[in-house]
């Protein structure tokens, strides 16, 4: 049997997602879907010292917010 994980990806991947890694045979890296701004794509919340924090990387979505893919979305410097 072939063990297969599709997943999107991820700003600051959580660590499970290795673990599931370690234990596939096939990873589908599945980026060819629409940009959710308001998911995980660009954006994690950290624990820090004084709690918990987001760290987001600013994106410009050349197609706008509903019709950019994933793997279409540019870091905006």
């Amino acid at each position: 049997m072939t063990r297969c994980v599709i997943v999107q990806p991820s700003y600051v991947p959580w660590q499970g997602l290795f673990q599931m890694f370690s234990e596939a045979d096939v990873v589908v890296h599945f980026d060819t879907v629409q940009f959710d701004k308001r998911g995980w794509r660009q954006r994690n919340q950290l624990k820090g010292p004084h709690g918990k924090f987001w760290l987001t990387v600013p994106v410009s979505l050349p197609g706008g917010s509903h019709g950019t893919l994933i793997h279409d979305a540019l870091i905006n410097d």
